[in-house]
């Protein structure tokens, strides 16, 4: 993902399904678990009066591993396969979209600008929600000390980076600035198109 005349542009990247587990190589999938005997019931698929809940559990059960009451899987043998959705092809084999991560470069390039209201109240969408924020926090007042620069820097190590949150969904168009604004409980950092003089 880059950024040219302030639009966001989507590039190929790797496959998804088969490209984020390290202990198997890119383009193949996990396709069994080996069984290994059950730690807490020593295979024998009971405790006490019933069923052992570490062999029984329908958590453990999916397409990798069949219930099978005595054993578990163990995540440290497995077979794989060719993934399905690249079919073993993993290099540029999907489409970023607005939903990936946006170079945290092109974030701090961004500028931001502090609106103090401390009397403001905060509002449910703020508290609760975060709808078309960046960034929102409730610290109950602790922030109203802050310097701007410690508003930058707080907004800086957020962990959002989607670039829905920063590009227009329509248009991709970068946001021209943030906005942050303070009230009597926190503050919110808000994306911008707008540039005012």
């Amino acid at each position: 993902m880059r950024v040219e005349d302030n639009i966001v542009i989507l590039e190929p990247k790797d496959c998804t399904v088969c490209t984020h587990d390290s202990r198997i190589p890119k383009g193949q999938v996990i396709d069994r678990f080996e069984p290994m005997i059950c730690p807490k019931c020593n295979g024998t698929g009971r405790r006490g009066s019933g069923r052992c809940r570490e062999c029984n559990s329908s958590s453990y059960f999916a397409d990798t591993f069949p219930r099978t009451p005595g054993y578990v899987p163990n995540y440290n043998s497995f077979t794989t396969r060719t993934c399905s959705y690249c079919n073993g092809n993993y290099n540029n084999a999907e489409q970023e979209d607005l939903t990936d991560r946006l170079p945290i470069e092109i974030i701090r390039e961004i500028p931001i600008e502090v609106h103090r209201r401390p009397n403001r109240a905060i509002t449910f969408n703020e508290a609760n929600l975060g709808f078309g924020t960046i960034y929102s926090v409730v610290n109950y007042g602790r922030s109203r000390e802050w310097t701007d620069e410690q508003f930058v820097a707080k907004v800086h190590e957020s962990p959002n980076l989607q670039a829905c949150n920063y590009a227009n969904r329509e248009t991709h168009e970068l946001c021209k600035k943030i906005v942050i604004v303070t009230s009597d409980q926190g503050f919110s950092a808000w994306p911008t198109w707008e540039v005012t003089t």
